[in-house]
């Protein structure tokens, strides 16, 4: 096999394909970067996955000799990353010792590299591309605003570690919750009369999150069986299995009968409760209590090495109220939080608390009470 290619293109291609890769996988050949060269598309192929989670990319290159090689992906992407600009030109012999060099700025640079045959990689599929399209922004909102709520590891309830993702009727919604704090997710989508209804895992969403960042192409949808095909432009596709069972009803957990509606500013509030985090020392200790009284909010935090007291102006209708959160929790909300204003609904201290926009339905957020003693 031999190819040249730009040394920028294969950087961005290697830093997205890897993010597949898990670098202690039970099956060894899977901590490695599978590189197939065709002269036919001129391009080369390049693919990573942990079993469960794929990526496949594909970059232009100029084709020799048409071949295929698997190369532990750490070591490659250490030494391709240190040239960013020209053209590497990479030869493989029969005996799978990879030869790459690069010559720029009067210095010409020659390494070898042992791979493996590439038969010993597991197959991976491609699958057509899908028909629901999203642009890049759309998709990075949605996934932004919802998946910080997804359980990070939960033995009694796997399906939590990831997100409902749900099309029908020209909406699109995103779901998650940990069993702390819930986020939904919802805009219109146009020219869709696609319906779709599966849990993606949370990793698989964070991933495309970061691949969008990279590329900022629109995002294709589609599944096959147990999966979900995602792809990024037209060069990359993320191929992920999907998590089964049946997703938490989120809309029975908002409370109804709400008896106090609060008007606030985003800011305001989130440098509070910021401040508020930095007294408590401790995730057990990280309570910030909230008294709503007529127009004014007070906030305070007490652990062992201080406490802390605030006041701001806010509107108020309804009844007075006093509650308290774990302020880490309202802050992952309240940061992911792109309104001016922000409005939060409380039934009474006890029950769930909503915050949600002032003049839409876009998103809505759920957070769970600490109870404390008076």
């Amino acid at each position: 096999m031999k190819f040249s290619v730009n040394a920028s293109e294969l950087n961005k291609a290697l830093a997205v394909v890897s993010k597949a890769i898990s670098p202690k996988s039970a099956l060894p050949i899977l901590e490695c970067v599978y590189i197939k060269a065709d002269s036919k598309e001129h391009k080369i192929f390049l693919k990573g996955s942990d079993g469960d989670f794929s990526i496949i990319t594909k970059i232009p290159a100029i084709v020799y000799i048409d071949g295929e090689i698997v190369c532990q992906v750490k070591k490659l992407v250490d030494i391709v990353k240190t040239y960013s600009e020209g053209n590497i030109e990479f030869f493989v012999d029969e005996k799978n010792v990879i030869k790459f060099s690069c010559g720029f700025n009067a210095i010409n640079s020659d390494v070898t590299l042992l791979g493996r045959n590439a038969m010993e990689y597991p197959p991976i599929e491609t699958y057509p591309q899908g028909s629901i399209r999203l642009s890049s922004s759309l998709m990075k909102s949605l996934i932004k605003e919802t998946v910080f709520a997804c359980a990070v590891s939960d033995a009694t309830a796997p399906i939590l570690t990831g997100m409902l993702v749900e099309i029908s009727s020209g909406i699109i919604r995103f779901s998650a919750l940990d069993g702390y704090k819930m986020a939904i997710r919802t805009e219109v989508i146009e020219n869709s009369s696609d319906n779709l209804r599966c849990v993606v895992p949370a990793r698989t969403m964070s991933e495309l999150l970061r691949i969008i960042g990279i590329y900022e192409y629109d995002v294709f949808i589609g599944t096959d069986d147990k999966k979900i095909i995602i792809d990024v432009g037209t060069d990359t596709q993320i191929i992920s299995n999907l998590l089964q069972g049946e997703f938490i009803n989120c809309e029975a957990l908002i409370p109804k009968d709400i008896n106090t509606v609060i008007n606030l500013d985003t800011t305001e509030l989130t440098k509070s409760v910021e401040r508020c985090a930095l007294i408590n020392d401790s995730i057990s200790s990280s309570m910030v209590k909230m008294d709503f009284e007529d127009d004014t909010l007070t906030i305070y935090s007490r652990s062992e090495i201080g406490h802390i007291t605030e006041g701001m102006k806010v509107q108020k209708s309804g009844e007075d109220v006093s509650i308290a959160f774990n302020s880490r929790y309202l802050l992952e909300i309240l940061k992911n939080l792109s309104d001016e204003r922000v409005i939060l609904e409380i039934k009474n201290r006890t029950n769930p608390a909503l915050l949600k926009p002032v003049d839409s339905d876009k998103y809505l957020y759920l957070i769970m009470p600490v109870r404390y003693v008076d």
